[in-house]
């Protein structure tokens, strides 16, 4: 199965979501991938918003079409 060369997960593989997989550009915070996708946005530990254009490329980065919340 291939990787993600941005998260660096197998695409599709649940099993990998609580890997640390993003990092907050501004404060350094590590999240894995479910709670970077019902963040809001926001990094829960800045506070400061993630680009929310990303989501438009969640099948790129973790194997998904939606948010984890339409999941």
């Amino acid at each position: 199965m291939m990787r993600s060369p941005i998260t660096g997960l197998r695409s599709g593989q649940k099993s990998e979501w609580n890997q640390k997989a993003i990092l907050c550009g501004v404060c350094g915070t590590e999240l894995s991938i479910d709670p970077y996708m019902n963040c809001e946005f926001l990094c829960p530990a800045c506070r400061k918003r993630f680009n929310p254009g990303c989501r438009n490329h969640y099948r790129f980065y973790f194997g998904v079409q939606q948010s984890a919340k339409t999941l």
